[in-house]
C-alpha cells in the first residue's frame, strides 16, 4: 500500500493528467461544446458553483463533464478565464455560461 505521500505526490498528479488529457482529446472530437455555471446555497447560506460542459459525441450522445466544483470565495473570475483559456481543445463553443435562478 503506497504512503501518503507516495499518493499526493505521484499518483494523483498522475491520474489528473491522464484525465485532463482524455478529456482534451474527447473536446477536440466534438465539434461545439457549451459550457454553464450553476451557483446555489445550501441551508447555512454557504455558495457553491459547479462549471459543467456539455457536447454530442460522435454517436449521437449528449455527454456532460463536470469541469469546476467549489465554495464561492471571491475567485470565481480567476476560475473561469482558467476554464476559457482552455477552450483552445475545441474547435468552436456556443455558449459560455448560463445563469438559472431557480
Amino acid at each position: 500500500i503506497p504512503c501518503r505521500r507516495s499518493i499526493t505526490n505521484e499518483y494523483l498528479p498522475k491520474m489528473y493528467n491522464q484525465i485532463m488529457n482524455k478529456l482534451k482529446n474527447t473536446c477536440l472530437a466534438a465539434d461545439f461544446i457549451s459550457l454553464t455555471f450553476d451557483g446555489w446555497t445550501d441551508r447555512r447560506v454557504r455558495a457553491f458553483y459547479a462549471i459543467t460542459m456539455h457536447y454530442v459525441d460522435q454517436t449521437g450522445q449528449l455527454r456532460a463533464h463536470l469541469l469546476a466544483f467549489n465554495h464561492i470565495s471571491g475567485k470565481i473570475a480567476y476560475l473561469m478565464k482558467k476554464i476559457r483559456k482552455n477552450e483552445k481543445w475545441t474547435k468552436e463553443v456556443l455558449s459560455w455560461d448560463t445563469i438559472d435562478k431557480s
